[in-house]
């Protein structure tokens, strides 16, 4: 969670306001975009736009530019409820440091 602390990106996520649940195995966290501000917490999301079910390595890679959610998806190391189009978004609001 510190990675994705540190990776966001504010301006990327104008007009942007969603709630995501992300499932790490066991654990819960519930992450809110909402005017360029993210929050993260454990626990699990209330009414979530987003269920984001997978494991840090593909969590990760998912946000590098060459990070592919639809082979994410097709191997099974991602599993995904809720509106996709949010994933598409996410991956631009976490930019690798260059």
């Amino acid at each position: 969670m510190l990675a994705l602390k540190t990776r966001f990106h504010p301006p990327a996520a104008d007009g942007l306001a969603a709630t995501i649940g992300l499932y790490l195995g066991d654990v819960h966290f519930r992450v809110r975009i909402d005017d360029g501000q993210l929050a993260i917490d454990r626990g699990d999301a209330e009414s979530p736009d987003l269920i984001l079910d997978t494991d840090q390595t593909t969590l990760l890679s998912l946000l590098s530019p060459d990070g592919s959610v639809d082979d994410a998806l097709a191997s099974g190391r991602l599993h995904v409820t809720g509106d996709r189009s949010v994933v598409e978004r996410l991956r631009g609001l976490f930019p690798v440091p260059g």
